[in-house]
C-alpha cells in the first residue's frame, strides 16, 4: 500500500466568519496542493474539511499519515473520541459538525490513516504553507455575512509524469469539478470511496519542487 503524507490547516477571518482550508499531498517527491473556503464557516469546520478534501483527492487506497496543528481534529482520533461518539450518534446532537465527522469517519475507514499533531507557527515548512493557502482561500470572500457560495475554480492540467495516487494517471488532464460537487471522488475497483460532500468553493494545483 503506498504512503502519503497528508498536511492540513484551516482558518477564519472572525469564529464565525470568513474561513479557508488548505492541504498540500506528499508522494515520493510529488506534491498535490488543495485550497477553499466558505463565506460563512467556523475555524474547525475548516479544519474538518481540509483533512476530508486530502483524504477525497487520492485516486486508491493508501496509508496516510495526517500532520494537523488542529487538536480538535488530532485528539478526536488519538484519544478515541470519535469512536464514543459515533455509539452515541454524536451526544444525539451536542457534537457540533457532525457531518464533517460523519464524512471523516467514512475515508478513514476506506484509507488506512494515522494522525500527528504538528505545533502551527512553529516554521513547520508544510504547516505554513498550508496556512497560507487556507488564509489566502479566506480572503476571497468580501468582509460582509454574505450567504455560503459555492465556485468551485478550474483545476490546471496535470504534467505527465509517473504513476502515482496523488496525481491523475499519466497522460490524463485533471477534470475542472462540476459546480457545488468538488473536488471529484474515485472509485477504486469493486470499492466506491466516499463522496467529498461539503460545498465550498475549491482549486487545487501541483508543485513538483520540495519547499
Amino acid at each position: 500500500m503506498k504512503h502519503v503524507q497528508l498536511y492540513t490547516d484551516g482558518a477564519c477571518r472572525g469564529n464565525p466568519g470568513r474561513g479557508g482550508w488548505g492541504a498540500i499531498l506528499v508522494y515520493l517527491g510529488h506534491e498535490k496542493e488543495l485550497s477553499g473556503g466558505e463565506a460563512e464557516t467556523t475555524n474547525n469546520r475548516m479544519e474538518l474539511t481540509a483533512v476530508i478534501a486530502g483524504l477525497s483527492s487520492l485516486r486508491e487506497r493508501c496509508r496516510v499519515t495526517v500532520y494537523s496543528d488542529s487538536r480538535y481534529v488530532v485528539n478526536a482520533y488519538l484519544e478515541r473520541w470519535i469512536e464514543e461518539w459515533e455509539k452515541t450518534d454524536f451526544h444525539r446532537g451536542k457534537v457540533k459538525n457532525p457531518d464533517l465527522w460523519r464524512q471523516l469517519l467514512a475515508l478513514t475507514r476506506y484509507h488506512e490513516v494515522t494522525f500527528s499533531w504538528v505545533k502551527g507557527h512553529n516554521g513547520h515548512a508544510y504547516n505554513e504553507r498550508c496556512d497560507a493557502l487556507a488564509t489566502a482561500f479566506a480572503d476571497r470572500f468580501p468582509d460582509t455575512r454574505a450567504d455560503k457560495t459555492t465556485v468551485c475554480a478550474p483545476i490546471p492540467a496535470q504534467e505527465e509524469q509517473a504513476e502515482d495516487p496523488v496525481s491523475p494517471p499519466t497522460g490524463q488532464e485533471a477534470a475542472a469539478p462540476a459546480e457545488k460537487d468538488c473536488p471529484a471522488a474515485y472509485a477504486d475497483g469493486e470499492n466506491q470511496k466516499p463522496d467529498f460532500q461539503t460545498k465550498t468553493a475549491t482549486a487545487s494545483h501541483e508543485r513538483k519542487e520540495l519547499p
